[in-house]
Formats: C-alpha cells, sequence, structure tokens
C-alpha cells in the first residue's frame, strides 16, 4: 500500500449539495482572472510573438533537463523542511508530505483563488492526524521564511549590480519592514506563549464563553504547530532550507536565461526571483500567468534585455514547470484513488464546517 493511500478519504459532498462558490468569492475570481488578463496585455505590450515564438524555437532545449533536476531539487528540499517544521508536532518522513504538497501546488495550477493552499492543508491535516491549526502555523512560517529568503538573495544582488529598479528596491523595504514585525511577533509569542494567551484570555472574556474558549485553544494549536522555533538545531535547519530552495530557484531563472541567449549576470535571477515573488502574490488566475510574466519582464528591463527575449525566457521559465507541478499532482491524486475537484470539494466542506 502507498504510504498516503493508507489515509481514507473522507465521504464526499455530493454535487447537489450547493454551489462551491458564493457570489462574492465568484466575483474575486473574475476580478482575478481580469487582472491576470491585464497584466499579460501590459507583458505582451510592445512585443511582436513571431519573434517571441523565434526565440522559443531556438532555445537551447538541452537545458530544459537540468532545469527539471533542479525543480525536482527545489520540491524536494521544500518538503524536507516541511518535515522539519513539522518535527515537533509529529514525526513523518519527507516523502510521504510530498503528496499533500504537489497536490495543493497542482492546485494552485489549475484551481481559481489560491484553492491549493486550502487542499494542501486538509490534506496534510488529514494525513498527520494531527489538527488544522497546528498544520496551518507549519504554513505560515513556510511562506514567512520563503520571503525573508527571498529578500536576503535579493539584497545580495542589489549588493552586486547597479540600476536596480528603485521601484523594486523600495517594495523589498516595505517587505521587509513588513517580514521583520511579523518575525519578531512570531518568536514572541512562540518566547511567551503562555502570557500571550493569558492577554487573549483577558480580552476575549467579553465573548460568549464557547467562542473565547475556542479561540484559546486555536491559539495554543498554532503554538505548538510554531514549536520548532524554540530549537535552534531545527531554527538553522529551517533557514539553511529556505535560502538554499530559493536559491535552486534562481538558479532555475539563470537556466531560463541561458535558454534563450540572455547574457545578464547570475544576480541579476535575484532581482528576477524577488520581482516574480512579489507577482505572484497579486491575485491572480490559476497558475500565476500574466502577473509572472510582467514582473519577470519588467525586472530584467535594467539589463537591457530585449522585451521579445525577456517575454521568451518569462515563457521557458514559467510553463515548464507549470506543466511538471500539474503532472507530479496529477501522479499522487491517481494513487489516492480520487479526482481532484473530490479533494477540492471536500476541503471545501471541511472549512466550511471549522
Amino acid at each position: 500500500m502507498h504510504p498516503e493511500s493508507s489515509v481514507p478519504m473522507a465521504p464526499v459532498a455530493s454535487r447537489t449539495a450547493g454551489p462551491a462558490f458564493s457570489f462574492k468569492r465568484t466575483a474575486a475570481i473574475v476580478a482575478a482572472i481580469g487582472l491576470s488578463g491585464a497584466c499579460l496585455y501590459l507583458a505582451m505590450r510592445g512585443t511582436d510573438p513571431r519573434e517571441i515564438g523565434a526565440a522559443l524555437a531556438t532555445a537551447h532545449l538541452w537545458l530544459v533537463l537540468p532545469l527539471i533536476v533542479t525543480q525536482v531539487l527545489f520540491y524536494s528540499v521544500k518538503a524536507i523542511r516541511w518535515r522539519v517544521l513539522l518535527s515537533p508536532a509529529c514525526s513523518i518522513s519527507a516523502r510521504r508530505l510530498a503528496a499533500p504538497m504537489m497536490i495543493g501546488f497542482m492546485g494552485n495550477n489549475l484551481l481559481p483563488a489560491r484553492l491549493g493552499e486550502l487542499i494542501r492543508l486538509h490534506l496534510g491535516a488529514r494525513l498527520m492526524r494531527i489538527s488544522y491549526s497546528q498544520v496551518l502555523a507549519t504554513l505560515v512560517l513556510e511562506r514567512l521564511f520563503d520571503f525573508v529568503a527571498v529578500l536576503a538573495l535579493f539584497a545580495v544582488g542589489v549588493a552586486i549590480l547597479p540600476d536596480v529598479p528603485r521601484t523594486l528596491v523600495s517594495a523589498a523595504y516595505v517587505s521587509a519592514l513588513i517580514s521583520g514585525v511579523a518575525v519578531v511577533g512570531i518568536f514572541a509569542f512562540v518566547g511567551w506563549t503562555a502570557p500571550t494567551l493569558n492577554l487573549v484570555r483577558r480580552i476575549t472574556g467579553i465573548l460568549p464563553g464557547a467562542i473565547a474558549t475556542a479561540i484559546v485553544r486555536q491559539l495554543e494549536l498554532g503554538a505548538s504547530g510554531m514549536a520548532a522555533l524554540r530549537q535552534p538545531r531545527l531554527l538553522v535547519a529551517i533557514v539553511a532550507t529556505s535560502v538554499f530552495q530559493w536559491f535552486l530557484m534562481s538558479f532555475c531563472i539563470f537556466l531560463s536565461f541561458r535558454a534563450v541567449e540572455i547574457h545578464a549576470p547570475f544576480a541579476a535571477a535575484f532581482i528576477v526571483l524577488a520581482a516574480t515573488v512579489f507577482g505572484v502574490m497579486v491575485p491572480a488566475a490559476p497558475g500565476f500567468f500574466g502577473t509572472l510574466h510582467l514582473a519577470f519582464v519588467l525586472a530584467l528591463t535594467p539589463f537591457h534585455v530585449a522585451e521579445n527575449r525577456a517575454m521568451a525566457a518569462a515563457v521557458f521559465y514559467h510553463i515548464i514547470p507549470y506543466v511538471g507541478v500539474i503532472l507530479a499532482g496529477a501522479y499522487f491524486v491517481r494513487r489516492m484513488g480520487v479526482g481532484l475537484r473530490d479533494i477540492e470539494r471536500e476541503a471545501l466542506q471541511a472549512e466550511s464546517v471549522r
């Protein structure tokens, strides 16, 4: 029996149980798709699709193999880091964590409203038989350390290269400030959990007893999900894997440069990495089409890269991993013996119950 198949699927809501999306959610999805379309238009404005096609047709396709290998390493390191983050709460291998992680990333590529995040949370909690709050805490930490690692690599790029876009540097300063406040807040919560919970109990004293108790309980579970931060050895591993995985992603960007004959320095990949990370934070269509491409093209402008070449590199960088993530996610979905839509409905149902 496969490891992930040892956890049975819960009964899935009937297809007639009601719409999966409210009007408000549907409106948000339509707006996100519209924003993706606008970003794609801006990225393509001033380019010649024939020249982009020609650049891709003459691309060094042998670089596809190292790109795929590096992507596999990237997700392997991400799974290892998730195992480290979860280790105080449960003992599980990175190999078993690959299933919920890759299915979640596939969901982000195919489903609207970043439902892949909810799917990963749901499948992870069910696989490890721990609470949603504990898993959610590890995902919050993961996102925070990702951001800090990307900002660190961006700072290296700024230190090495001249003419980094001023707007991107300003955005990085703001992001660093927000990330710094978040890091301090989380470490304070983890370090002084009991006093924090006592303060929350006082604040929530005006609420009905059941609600106040539920809030405190969820915070307690969240603190247990962040317990890895209390152990220096685990903290070092989290920081090291965070920086390493995003260095690997920078290498993927650099390979995309070389594939279409862009001769920007390696440090430019750190700048593009930061721009694309900022870009995919914007609500967009599934797969981050448009937002990622516009960020990629704009970040290469200071390096005097022709827009057609920049767009070709963005497509090369995006499409191969995009397809790879979908194939990997489909493989794990098949091993679980269910469909992605079934998992999506189950995750939405569980979310509504919580």
